[in-house]
């Protein structure tokens, strides 16, 4: 379209003698004639509803053919949204892009299409000359899979015979989910059946729960507890659980009477004073023995309608559930008393009557508890030995019903804690955790128990010492138990310890037996070894040990059982000792116990002998005790080493059945030799022996080696040798006599 109109004009006298001519141009203005036009009819777009601000949707276009970019504006656009659902969305004025805003929520389940309006204007600064046009911008919710199934109702029920066949339908549940696609397909699975093994089965697709097998309901009065999972198919997937109780009847007639569950005898029901009409008090459960799915199993209940506190509560006849009819108000009736029946639909209905206590209580009338049974076992934690101060054990968490400040509770160790090893931190979510405070060693104990209680956060006291009650469930026991870790090395039971043993002892006889032991619960089996092996040979005496003797091969040690035996003849190194050093392991490097066993090489005529008066076997019963308390009277560093317990042989070498006889040897920080051992143990140098002898039936202490007696000679004996020299002197006389015949006759002859 021209802008601008150029022509001529002439002008012409009368006369036509004279003429003039002029050049005219005419500006056109524009004005607002033409209002915006979209490029389409009906913009449509998509979003998922789980887009963020700022995702894209889609471009809107408009066109003016008026002229842009003027002072009037008149061929300028801008750009706007209306309609029911622009506030989940922007746009921007200049270029038509629609954008997710953060005023709004999509969610395709609550509106699966959005419809906008979009507005196009020009001359953006307004007036009477502005020219609008709209367009409809429809926008599509895709879904994702933000939904899980949502079963119809929070826990199902049901009854089923105990005579129906296999495959009989007991119930159906249902759940729904408002996602689509797969995200909506939902399935069906039983997870959680304990009792009811294998009794019932679920159809994936209908979530129909049929019996499996024949039931009877014979000895059973509580139904069984069925967990059902609904499972959506989307991605990832979602799913919620419902519990179904599912109670099998006998099949019998109307004889059962109701029994209410709740209320017992003696509770009560509380309801705040502050409570609005309709606020639930309490929920009354009878149950009825017979078949719930018939009229006699079927309870109602009611009240009995006999005062004016019935008039201020009223009860569902289905549900049982008891609410405020009026508004209470604890200063003038703080107490009420209702009758509640329960009867059953039977065609000659059968009742049960319990009497219920409402008190109408202030607020802040809950005290803080934990969640257990009275008779729950105490709650068990595990620490590992020698944790650091400052260990987390666990959190531990009790409830207070009520609300705001009235709620927050703290705790505190009442019992079991004498020695402060724990502590107990207050959470902000009104839990408490439970920390290390001292040194935790297993050995010590190898378990804890402690009482904890809960209090009002502004009732509890500084301190509290309480042993743990049962009924009171605001505390709670919790035991403690110590993990043990490998922190001991294997210690000996006894230390440096000293034995004798015969020079002409046999080969492979038992010595000594050591023995080491590791406090800790899983620690490795200890195992023995020989370090080193070192003889002194008596005082005062040189005595070399041969070039090809090891002292290594003159014991043996049972690296399991400990036990020293001798591998070889004794007889080189007598009147001297051996010290032998042991060590105890049972981890390597650093976990090595050592002791020395010293082993005196003693003769029979370096012995002294204990001789009692009662048999081996009493002397062998009672000869540990009489080794310890000689050892105490002797007094440090002595010891004493028994060597054998035999019949008391006699002179004449015949045994004495009726006494028993003990060789022993004292040994301390040297040997002693016979004389001084028999000084030491003679009563008038050890008065204190006297009792102990007394006591334990020794009748004396004598050498050990053989008495030698003197032979005597009887009066037999000397005939026979008199006749024995008579004999020989008369055999020589007679071989002399014959050996002179025989010359004699040679020479006559």
């Amino acid at each position: 379209v021209e802008k601008t109109i150029a022509f001529r004009v002439e002008a012409y006298s009368n006369d036509g003698l004279r003429s003039s001519v002029a050049q005219i141009i005419l500006n056109v203005e524009d004005i607002n004639d033409h209002t915006p036009e979209f490029t389409q009819n009906v913009y449509n777009g998509k979003v998922l509803e789980s887009a963020s601000n700022g995702t894209v949707v889609l471009q809107i276009k408009a066109n003016d053919e008026d002229k842009a970019n003027t002072s009037t504006g008149f061929g300028d656009i801008v750009y706007s949204l209306s309609g029911e659902s622009h506030q989940m969305f922007e746009i921007n004025p200049t270029t038509g892009l629609i954008v997710v805003s953060k005023k709004g929520r999509i969610d395709r389940e609550v509106q699966s299409v959005l419809r906008l309006v979009a507005v196009a204007a020009d001359t953006p600064q307004g007036g009477a000359n502005q020219r609008k046009s709209t367009v409809p911008v429809v926008i599509e919710v895709e879904d994702v899979n933000d939904n899980k199934p949502l079963f119809a109702m929070s826990e199902y029920s049901a009854v089923v015979l105990e005579n129906v066949l296999k495959g009989t339908s007991v119930i159906n549940v249902t759940a729904t989910d408002a996602d689509s696609g797969p995200g909506g397909t939902v399935e069906y699975e039983i997870v959680h059946d304990t009792e009811a093994s294998g009794l019932f089965v679920i159809n994936k697709n209908t979530g129909e729960i049929t019996t499996r097998i024949l039931l009877t309901g014979k000895g059973r009065i509580d139904p069984y507890s069925v967990t059902v999972r609904a499972l959506d198919q989307g991605e990832p997937s979602l799913f919620s659980d419902v519990t179904v109780k599912i109670l099998v009847g006998d099949v019998v007639a109307n004889d059962g009477i109701p029994t209410f569950v709740h209320p017992t005898l003696e509770e009560m029901a509380y309801i705040s004073e502050n409570s609005s009409i309709g606020s639930p008090v309490f929920r009354a459960i009878a149950s009825d023995p017979d078949d719930p799915n018939s009229a006699e199993g079927q309870v109602r209940y009611s009240f009995l309608q006999d005062g004016m506190d019935s008039l201020a509560f009223k009860i569902d006849p289905v549900t049982g559930l008891i609410t405020t009819n009026d508004y209470l108000d604890r200063e003038v009736k703080s107490n009420y008393t209702v009758i509640l029946i329960a009867q059953d639909s039977g065609l000659v209905p059968q009742h049960a009557t319990r009497q219920l206590r409402i008190s109408v209580t202030d607020i802040d009338d809950n005290k803080p508890v934990f969640k257990r049974s009275i008779d729950e076992a105490p709650t068990e934690f595990s620490i590992l030995e020698e944790s650091p101060v400052g260990t987390m054990v666990g959190i531990i968490t009790a409830v207070d019903i009520d609300v705001g400040e009235n709620a927050k509770i703290d705790y505190l160790i009442t019992y079991g804690n004498e020695d402060n090893l724990f502590s107990l931190t207050r959470l902000d979510n009104n839990s408490a955790v439970l920390n290390i405070s001292g040194r935790i060693d297993r050995e010590s104990c190898g378990e804890h128990l402690i009482t904890v209680k809960c209090f009002k956060a502004s009732t509890k006291p500084s301190s509290l010492r309480k042993i743990y009650n049962r009924q009171d469930l605001s505390e709670l026991q919790i035991r403690l138990k110590v993990i043990d870790i490998d922190d001991n090395i294997p210690s000996f039971v006894k230390q440096n310890m000293t034995v004798g043993v015969r020079v002409n002892v046999a080969v492979d006889t038992l010595l000594h037996t050591v023995n080491a032991v590791d406090e800790d619960v899983d620690a490795e089996p200890v195992l023995y070894e020989i370090e080193s092996i070192q003889f002194t040979p008596p005082s005062g005496v040189h005595r070399s040990i041969p070039a090809n003797v090891s002292l290594f091969n003159l014991f043996s040690l049972d690296n399991r059982t400990g036990e020293i035996r001798t591998a070889a003849n004794m007889a080189d190194f007598y009147d001297g000792y051996f010290t032998i050093k042991v060590s105890a392991s049972n981890r390597e490097p650093d976990g090595r116990a050592f002791t020395d066993v010293k082993v005196y090489v003693v003769r029979d005529r370096g012995l002294m002998k204990f001789v009692f008066s009662v048999p081996p076997g009493e002397v062998r019963m009672a000869l540990p005790d009489f080794k310890a308390e000689v050892e105490q009277v002797l007094g440090n560093p002595v010891a004493l080493n028994i060597y054998d317990t035999q019949f008391l042989s006699k002179r004449d070498g015949s045994l004495d059945f009726s006494a028993t006889s003990s060789c022993f040897q004292l040994v301390g920080a040297r040997t002693f030799d016979i004389k001084e051992m028999e000084r030491i143990m003679s009563l008038e140098s050890n008065p204190k022996m006297e009792a102990l002898y007394k006591k334990y039936n020794v009748q004396s202490v004598q050498r050990c080696a053989p008495f030698l007696a003197k032979a005597e000679v009887t009066w037999v004996q000397l005939c026979v040798l008199g006749i024995a020299a008579f004999i020989g002197v008369a055999s020589v006389i007679s071989g002399c006599v014959l050996c002179c015949s025989y010359n004699r006759w040679q020479r006559i002859r």
